[in-house]
Formats: structure tokens, sequence, C-alpha cells
């Protein structure tokens, strides 16, 4: 790993004197023209420690896209999911203090970089001018013990073989970082399709489950925006996204099997806090055009896996038809309840029975039209800056603390509404909050 510099500064939250004491700390990414920074958001102590790290160069992974990939074959504009491989995604922060910084958004990024507090220090995984660069994970996960933390990477060149239509599968290796040294081992290797979007341990360290990002269509959306060519959006919309499975992997035999997602775009997946059997997975069902939009192609879904002799299968959906799904779900235990709270583009939030797989309850956070899907039965993804794409539940379940573009908002579970306090990020004026946030210790 290279090192890099950081620096790291302290600011109080402010406004969080009219709360009450709420429970929760979460790493949130953050990005300005010369550099990124990263927050430990913690509302217990009301403070944000803030840590800095300067632009990481993709040029060499960039010339290599550009120059290797064919004409016409990115399902959607280049230049947008190029720029996104530089854009940091999450940010975990283990129990003695070490980040770990994760790139890339819709297309993986091409390094992470790990951030020790304890002696403020920080280094890249990238590799030298002249080597072969890799694609990583958008977000890895920390063993049980926190010893370690996994991710996975594969070799660039494979993902441009499989965009230019030459294979369907890359050479994919599974790291594990020792948080202690910074040691890395690379612990196993299998062939899959690219696009490796999240890789987490099973509560008990047994099983790495991992989750795919791919949102190609079967026929690709034209090139011109659906005003345009309505037919062909719709065309587009009728052929669907090619499904991807979740991937589970035994650490024992390191035997790893398949199990399709019934709603296509998994990305994100997450343990249940009571079961370390079971996981939810959310079926995003979007897609990405040329302009670069988000396209909503239907409702979405969390659906429910488990992990019972050697073999991953569905056991319950949430899918009530009005879910649309962008980014965070995040399961909590509530009462003895596990709660499942989903973000629902773009002004709800789904508080979800994990074990009925049932809708508990459903909030509105402002007012917003009904999504229109009658042009070409897909629709773009609104994106006010009202709407909330990260979710921090405290760690009693009583508070969960939500973060859009403009500000934090609390959610009191008790009481079934939102404060009426609304907290500012602290941002300075040319940053923004990229990806979406972690709570620490996940």
């Amino acid at each position: 790993m290279k090192q890099v510099s950081t620096r790291n500064e302290s600011l109080r939250l402010d406004g969080a004197k009219e709360l009450p004491a709420i429970d929760v700390q979460f790493g949130a990414c953050r990005a300005k023209s010369d550099g990124h920074f990263f927050d430990i958001v913690d509302f217990r102590d009301r403070r944000i420690e803030r840590w800095h790290t300067p632009n990481i160069s993709i040029a060499q992974a960039e010339r290599r896209l550009r120059r290797d990939v064919k004409p016409g074959r990115f399902t959607g504009n280049p230049d947008f999911f190029i720029k996104e491989m530089q854009s940091t995604h999450v940010v975990q922060r283990s129990r003695q203090g070490v980040m770990f910084v994760s790139r890339g958004n819709f297309l993986n990024g091409s390094s992470f970089t790990m951030i020790d507090t304890r002696s403020a220090t920080a280094a890249v995984m990238i590799e030298d001018e002249g080597e072969e660069p890799y694609f990583y994970t958008a977000t890895g996960g920390f063993a049980p013990d926190h010893r370690r933390w996994f991710f996975m990477r594969w070799p660039l060149s494979d993902s441009i073989a499989i965009l230019n239509g030459e294979t369907n599968e890359a050479h994919c290796e599974i790291g594990a970082v020792d948080v202690e040294s910074g040691r890395i081992d690379i612990v196993h290797r299998l062939m899959n399709d690219d696009r490796i979007h999240q890789i987490t341990p099973s509560p008990d360290g047994r099983y790495l489950l991992f989750t795919s990002f791919k949102s190609d269509m079967r026929e690709p959306y034209p090139t011109v925006p659906p005003d345009q060519d309505p037919v062909g959006y719709r065309r587009s919309h009728d052929g669907g996204i090619v499904p991807k499975a979740v991937v589970t992997v035994d650490m024992r035999t390191w035997r790893h099997w398949q199990t399709e997602v019934p709603v296509p775009v998994s990305a994100h997946m997450e343990f249940d806090p009571k079961d370390p059997t079971a996981f939810f997975v959310s079926g995003h069902n979007f897609s990405i055009n040329h302009q670069p939009n988000v396209i909503i192609e239907g409702p979405g879904a969390i659906i429910k896996m488990r992990i019972e002799d050697g073999r991953t299968r569905v056991v319950g959906t949430y899918a009530p038809g009005d879910l649309y799904r962008v980014s965070q779900h995040v399961p909590f235990v509530y009462r003895g309840r596990t709660v499942i709270a989903v973000t629902n583009t773009p002004n709800k939030l789904d508080l979800v029975d994990g074990e009925t797989m049932t809708l508990w309850r459903r909030e509105e956070m402002f007012p917003y039209a009904p999504l229109d899907f009658s042009a070409t039965g897909s629709c773009i993804g609104p994106s006010p800056s009202k709407a909330f794409f990260s979710i921090n539940p405290s760690t009693d379940g009583r508070f969960v603390v939500l973060e859009s573009s403009e500000s934090f908002h609390v959610y009191d579970t008790d009481e079934a509404r939102f404060l009426d306090v609304t907290l500012p990020r602290d941002l300075p004026a040319d940053a923004k909050g990229t990806g979406h946030t972690r709570i620490v210790g996940r």
C-alpha cells in the first residue's frame, strides 16, 4: 500500500443540543475539488470527527477503459461510469479506530484507502504505473472479531473483456486486511461475473456473501433522452434487466454457490441482527441510461434469504408494488422486533417487519407527486434535495437518523413521527456527500 497524507479536525454537531440522547455513530463520505474527507458523525457525543485525504488518480485505469472498450459496449454513458470510479462510496470504521474507504458508485473503484485514526496515518491500495489496475468492491466487511476487513478485486482487463463480450467471468480474488498490521492476504480465488458491489461476512464468521450492482439491460437504452425516443425506451424497458445472483462462500470448505435474486440489482445486503443465518437483500430494479439518469424500471423489493444445509434460499419478500429502491436498507432491533428501515424513493420511509416481511409503518417525509411510468414503462428517478439516501438507527432502535443532500433529520420510533429539528451537515460550500452512510462497526 502507498502512504498518503491525512489530517483530522473535530467539529461540534450544531443543533444537536435540541435533540434527546441518541446513541448512534456512523461514517459518511464527502468530496470537494481538492480531495475527500470522511466524517464519523457521533450523535451520542454530539460531534463530528473529520479525516481528510487527497484525490487518488485513476488516470491509468481511465486510459485503459477509453482505449480498450469497444464503441457502444458501455450500457450507459462512459464518462459517467468512469467519473464514478473515483467517487467514494462508504467509510467503515472498526472498533479499534481503523477506517476503510471504498470507492465506486455504479462502476467499481480502482483503489481503497485505509486510515488509522490512532496514528493519523493513511495508505491507499492501488497499482503502480505500468501494473495491471484492479477493480475493488464498493463496500467491504469486517470479520465478527474485527481483526480482518474483507474486500474483493479482479483485473480491469477482465472487466474490459466482459464489456466487449469476449468472456462472462473475471478472475476474482477475496482479500483480507489485518486491521492491526495492515498486512493484506489473498484468501481465496474464484471465477465470477464482475461489478461486485458488497462483500460481507456472516455473524458467525463462517460465510462470505457478495452481491452484484450490474443493471445491464437486455436491450440497451437509446442514447437520447426518453422524450426523444419513447418507443425505444419502451422497448428497452420491456426487455428487462439481466438477472444476477447473490453468491455465498463457505470459508470452511471454500465451496461457493449462487442464488438468483427474484427482483434485479441486488447491490446491498445486511444480516438479520437476531438471526445469524438470515439476511436481507435489496432488489433495486433500476438501470442507468446515457444522460446519465437513474431509471426506475418498476417496483423494488427487500428479499429475505437464509443459509442452511449448504444452500441459500429465499424465505420471504417485501414487495408491496409501490416500493422504489435507490439506496440503503438497514435492519435493527426495536423492542424485540426486527425492523428493516428502507428508503422508498423519493419521499417515504418504510419500516418493515423482518420476521413477517410485511409493512409495519410507512412515513411520508414530505409531499411529492406519484412517480409516472405511463410514457415508457420506466421512470427517471427523482432526486429532490429533501430525499433521504442514508439510514442510521440508534443502538436501541428508538431513533433513526436520516441524511439528505441538505441535512440530518431524526425519526422517533416511539412516537411514530419526525422530530421538529433539522441539523446541518457542516459541509464546506464546495463539498458534497457521496455514496451512503454506514453504522460504525459494520
